[in-house]
């Protein structure tokens, strides 16, 4: 069973928030790892760059499961974008990944991160392939300051 990094929870994830439309998530596998980005789309679907190399829209159970076919909701926090103790996201994210999600011929993109730095940017040649990047990338245009778990 995974179990939440001390680092992480030292960080202030006690709180809880619900995911808004464009919200940047991710969820980790080991203490270093932050293991799978995506856009939050509402209903509980997710935008993201699969294992497959595609563009789709998943549920939140194949979100997490992405890498590590073990891997629950009851186990594998899903990290929220937020702004103060408020969930935020970005309508100009979600509508570039709609833009995207037939067009995965055109894209040569090798992690779920790069494609979920390139929706918050704009910028599809980015080489952001870790989540450090991404967080980088996406500070100031989507204005988070914090993360927090996901409330499901």
């Amino acid at each position: 069973m995974n179990q939440m990094p001390v680092a992480v929870a030292a960080r202030g994830f006690r709180e809880k928030v619900q995911a808004q439309i464009g919200s940047l998530l991710y969820c980790e596998w080991s203490q270093s790892e932050a293991g799978h980005s995506g856009i939050y789309l509402g209903d509980d679907s997710i935008m993201h760059w699969g294992v497959d190399k595609k563009i789709a829209v998943v549920g939140l159970e194949d979100f997490i499961k992405t890498e590590h076919e073990q891997a629950t909701l009851e186990d594998t926090p899903i990290y929220v974008s937020c702004k103060g103790k408020q969930a935020i996201g970005s309508l100009f994210a979600v509508a570039v990944a709609h833009d995207k999600l037939h067009a995965n011929e055109d894209l040569l993109l090798h992690s779920s991160h790069q494609f979920t730095s390139a929706c918050y940017t704009g910028n599809f040649n980015n080489q952001d392939h870790v989540f450090a990047m991404v967080k980088d990338a996406t500070k100031f245009r989507l204005g988070w300051d914090n993360w927090r778990m996901w409330r499901l």
